[in-house]
């Protein structure tokens, strides 16, 4: 037999097991259970809005033992705040995947919006140059090179920065001086 078997999963309430049915079950949880010697075992639901989670499982060593009122109703307690617990560990992966996403998504549009708009003008600024070197466009050239050099500096800042974002907080970690002095050091 397995635990599922003995279970009434749709009532969902306290379900006890004698030593006679725990010498029954099979698999790996019926092995141990066989060897751990037990007299009995409780198992309450796991239940968190209808669902049921899990469950609860009380182990009892003494032959004929019962679980009282106080027991039960301490079960009860404990296994709703452990549905509970369950559901907010969900709850909290699935904030933390949502806010990965946002992440990301804020750092495809900083990287359109700033480095890769650079990119594209030094790409222009690029093409002209030559143009106006085989023209024996000097001044042009000289102009063209003074832009160059901004566009490409002013790439590689926004990129500091947005890597500088990427990291988890300096502040936390090292201090405010140490903090300071690696903002300074991205964006110099």
């Amino acid at each position: 037999e397995s635990i599922q078997s003995l279970l009434n999963l749709e009532a969902g309430e306290l379900a006890l097991f004698s030593k006679d049915q725990i010498d029954s079950l099979e698999g790996p949880i019926g092995l141990h259970l066989q060897v751990s010697r037990l007299q009995g075992m409780a198992l309450v639901p796991l239940r968190l809005r209808e669902q049921i989670l899990g469950f609860l499982g009380l182990e009892l060593e003494a032959a004929g033992r019962t679980i009282t009122s106080e027991e039960l109703n301490l079960l009860s307690i404990l296994s709703i705040d452990i549905a509970q617990l369950i559901e907010d560990a969900h709850l909290f992966e699935q904030a933390k995947l949502l806010i990965a996403a946002e992440e990301r998504s804020h750092l495809a549009r900083e990287l359109h919006d700033s480095v890769a708009q650079a990119l594209y003008s030094i790409s222009l600024f690029t093409d002209a140059t030559q143009m106006a070197l085989e023209n024996d466009r000097m001044e042009v050239v000289k102009k063209n090179l003074g832009e160059l050099i901004a566009l490409s500096r002013q790439a590689t800042a926004d990129m500091r920065l947005l890597i500088f974002e990427l990291r988890p907080p300096a502040l936390e970690q090292a201090g405010l001086v140490a903090s300071l002095q690696s903002r300074l050091d991205a964006v110099e």
